[in-house]
């Protein structure tokens, strides 16, 4: 079985599915070599890549991963003993092959990207484009040359004759380019302050419900006529009703599903006044006890995390660029506040590429 097979079309598929340029020193593995029978339309349902892989274990050597030309040859020999047919009749389909068949995913149609006709701003103008080479750009007609002011609002209209730069207009006989007076550095500026904002306030029927249970329910449950299981337990909580033996989370959760209706997730507060009767029959007291404590906590309760000292937010001694000079600030006296940006900004002339006059 160690004969060798001198067949150069054989030779040059073994080359191209193990990816080798001779035969000499190239190895197969297993992967390439189920590739090789399986793009030639050899595997089947009678013969699996599981008889494949056999078949390549039976070729190798012991401890190796790959197979030599050689040993190639030999598992083929396995591959038409398998299969039914002469040795001949499966290298003549090997070498009629293609050779490997390469598959990959096909990208999915985008109509912004492949719909030209949608492109906007700089690109709707011929670019920047990596694939039409036969495009060119010219910035020069994407972007304004015209006189303008400090703020870049075009002086006289837009102008569609060459720009000319000051030294150039007056090396001409012309004149200099004129800029629009802008306010000064320390210019004053009037800002009128924001009408004041109206302060909800509770009603009368709210004020007469926030000490009874229903107001409890109503706080608890943040307005809605129904209650989750979150919001039960947190207000069990809140309340010092559990404890860590006698009366658990677990057990607030097994009178929460007890109370509330079959399908249902929320209490309605009909339940939870049930809820709250077994609430009483669980600690083994009255239940206008329970109603008390829960009336007497109000509310509910919320906690959190207090941070760390961060002595580059906190020392404002350290503040540098717009923070140093004032603002932007939202809590604390640092100092004198900007009510202006134009307090900050030089406002004094300047050409329109912003160099001062």
């Amino acid at each position: 079985m160690a004969s060798v097979i001198d067949d150069d079309g054989l030779v040059e598929m073994f080359c191209l599915f193990a990816g080798v340029q001779g035969t000499e020193t190239g190895l197969m593995d297993g992967r390439q070599f189920v590739k090789l029978l399986r793009d030639t339309n050899l595997v089947t349902k009678k013969f699996t890549a599981t008889d494949v892989d056999i078949i390549f274990a039976k070729a190798k050597e012991k401890g190796m991963r790959k197979i030599t030309y050689d040993q190639f040859c030999d598992a083929l020999r396995m591959v038409a003993e398998k299969k039914k047919m002469t040795f001949e009749s499966l290298v003549l389909k090997l070498v009629t092959a293609e050779g490997p068949v390469l598959k990959g995913t096909s990208a999915q149609k985008v109509a912004l990207h492949d719909d030209k006709s949608l492109y906007t701003g700089v690109y709707a103008n011929g670019g920047p484009s990596t694939v039409d080479s036969d495009r060119t750009v010219d910035f020069g007609k994407q972007m304004g040359r015209d006189t303008a002011d400090v703020r870049g609002v075009v002086i006289g209209g837009f102008d569609t004759t060459p720009h000319l730069s000051k030294t150039h207009a007056a090396a001409d006989g012309g004149e200099g380019v004129t800029h629009a007076a802008s306010p000064t550095k320390n210019s004053p500026r009037t800002v009128q302050a924001p009408p004041p904002t109206a302060v909800a306030r509770p009603s009368s029927a709210e004020t007469a419900t926030s000490g009874t249970l229903e107001g409890v329910f109503s706080e608890h449950s943040l307005g809605a006529k129904e209650m989750d299981g979150r919001q039960f337990v947190k207000l069990c909580k809140d309340s010092n009703l559990l404890s860590k033996k006698k009366f658990t989370s677990t057990d607030v959760d097994i009178i929460f599903a007890k109370a509330k209706g079959k399908g249902s997730r929320k209490l309605t507060f009909p339940q939870f006044e049930h809820a709250i009767a077994e609430i009483a029959t669980a600690l083994r007291v009255d239940a206008s006890e329970v109603v008390a404590r829960l009336v007497a906590n109000g509310g509910p309760v919320f906690s959190g995390v207090r941070t760390d000292a961060v002595r580059l937010h906190d020392d404002t001694d350290g503040y540098t660029g717009v923070y140093k000079q004032g603002g932007p600030a939202v809590t604390g006296d640092h100092g004198p506040r900007v009510d202006s940006i134009a307090t900050l900004c030089d406002r004094s002339p300047a050409d329109v590429r912003g160099v001062k006059q």
